[in-house]
């Protein structure tokens, strides 16, 4: 395919196809409340609550939401690039394309720098996105909150952050944490990650990001669920951009992902709203947003059923801090029995679940609820454990010989 034709057209104005999403088999793990496929409404973006789909989950009961719509249209990054990407302390002025079109290496992309801020004024490293360093001087947002601002603390303490690879640009290899070749492009969703195991990567930490070809790959293509997405209304009237013909919230747009265009140092890997996966100028306003995250396991759900229409809301998680025990030394006679109670801290915690269990149960054993039962005459220890945090408490048994029978 001729290089011109991978590239989205910075206009957008050819008409848009439509889809809309569809339900995706739960799997066969403990989701702590959640379950593939569902909706979930959770927290606010300029203060509108967002909805998300519930797109994977792993064993340990996390789960990968996806913002359901397009949130924003923003440049992936300024453009004017002073970056110091080799990390020897000096800013890499080399590349004159990335100075005009923005950088396609996503750890230090201005996108990242928002999402991953929750801060009035966000603090960027390098170049602000302001008019003049936005392609096409419309979407802007160096005066913008962080993301995360509008989340309240319990929402952003139940976003659990990731280590996940992101695909490198040919220039950037000397950065990789692995790979042995640049990754190979294709615009057709079901051979957009080809060698992707074999491509120059990067690993990265993320609280909050734009998804992968890869996490498109195997958690919607695979299943046959569409990644088409839809501008907000929100979206709409923030954008300064405007196309009525086509950037219409029932009409596919646009959206980021954070792999690169590996023959280019600018280019980015986008969904255009045919679903093919395409490029686009790093410094382009004109391209959506789709945010997503990891939550914690056993989210606090207030309400909702987990349709479209109905989304259960999640309102965040309240950590545990700490465990205490109304005794630490409990005497009993054979055969005899008390009860332990246990106090989480702080009293609102969400996840309130406790294990307990004997050191020496041939001394005493210990229930589910913290009742303990002597069994024969020594000492042990009766260990209570948070489910969350694994913060413990002991107390030590002491068993006496048992009563003599008259």
């Amino acid at each position: 395919m001729p290089q011109k034709k991978r590239w989205l057209s910075l206009a957008l104005a050819t008409a848009l196809m439509t889809s809309t999403w569809g339900g995706v088999q739960a799997q066969n793990v403990d989701p702590g409340g959640l379950s593939e496929g569902q909706y979930v409404k959770f927290g606010k973006y300029r203060g509108e609550s967002i909805v998300w789909k519930v797109v994977g989950q792993d064993a340990d009961g996390s789960s990968l939401l996806l913002s359901e719509r397009i949130v924003s249209l923003k440049p992936f990054d300024a453009i004017g690039d002073q970056v110091d990407y080799d990390g020897d302390g000096t800013a890499d002025t080399a590349d004159d394309s990335r100075a005009g079109f923005g950088s396609n290496y996503w750890e230090k992309s201005t996108i990242r720098e928002w999402l991953n801020s929750e801060a009035e004024t966000v603090p960027y490293t390098h170049q602000p996105p302001d008019n003049n360093h936005v392609l096409g001087f419309y979407n802007n947002f160096e005066r913008e909150s962080g993301f995360l601002h509008d989340f309240t603390s319990a929402e952003k303490e139940a976003i659990q952050p990731v280590i996940h690879k992101v695909l490198l640009s040919d220039r950037d290899q000397g950065q990789k944490d692995g790979g042995t070749e640049k990754h190979a492009w294709s615009s057709a969703p079901s051979l957009a990650e080809q060698n992707g195991e074999q491509a120059y990567y990067k690993n990265v930490t993320d609280t909050v990001f734009v998804p992968s070809i890869s996490e498109l790959s195997r958690f919607l293509i695979a299943k046959g669920e569409t990644h088409a997405k839809k501008p907000t209304l929100q979206a709409i009237g923030q954008s300064e951009l405007k196309i009525p013909a086509a950037l219409q919230p029932e009409s596919n747009w646009s959206y980021w992902l954070r792999d690169a265009y590996a023959d280019s140092s600018y280019g980015v890997r986008v969904v255009y709203g045919n679903e093919n996966i395409l490029a686009a100028n790093a410094g382009s306003g004109a391209v959506g947003v789709v945010p997503a995250l990891k939550l914690k396991r056993s989210p606090l759900i207030t309400g909702g059923s987990g349709s479209i229409t109905d989304p259960l809301v999640i309102a965040g998680i309240t950590p545990v801090s700490g465990v205490t025990l109304d005794r630490q030394v409990i005497s009993l006679k054979g055969h005899h029995s008390a009860k332990l109670e246990a106090a989480i801290i702080p009293e609102n915690a969400t996840n309130r679940s406790l294990i307990w269990h004997s050191t020496d149960p041939e001394v005493a054993v210990v229930s589910a609820d913290g009742e303990i039962q002597a069994i024969r005459k020594g000492s042990a220890y009766v260990i209570v454990k948070t489910g969350d945090g694994g913060f413990t408490a002991e107390a030590r048994v002491e068993v006496n010989q048992p009563e003599k029978k008259p």
